[in-house]
């Protein structure tokens, strides 16, 4: 295991193990499911765990928020300029 990740939100949580580059990941996936199933009795009543789809490092490379904190812009006019601009822009970056 390279790192361990967590992400929260409201009503969800995810948590990213991130393993050595060369690591066999089925070997990974059955560890971290035996891993999971150490946990589950100490997690609060009604929570749910779930094993992701498998994953490598060139899939989710960023995330962002577009977020108008002046208050001026309708989520509508947000979309619109994500769409017809910003879309535009991030695909321009080179790779």
């Amino acid at each position: 295991m390279k790192a361990v990740r967590g992400v929260s939100d409201f009503g969800y949580s995810y948590v990213y193990v991130v393993f050595e580059d060369g690591t066999d990941l089925y070997w990974a996936r059955s560890r971290t499911l035996e891993y999971m199933a150490g946990v589950l009795a100490r997690l609060p009543e009604g929570a749910k765990t779930e094993l992701g789809p498998d994953a490598t490092s060139l899939g989710w490379v960023f995330q962002y928020a577009l977020v108008d904190t002046t208050g001026q812009h309708s989520l509508s006019e947000l979309r619109s300029f994500e769409d017809w601009k910003l879309r535009y822009h991030l695909r321009s970056v080179p790779v």
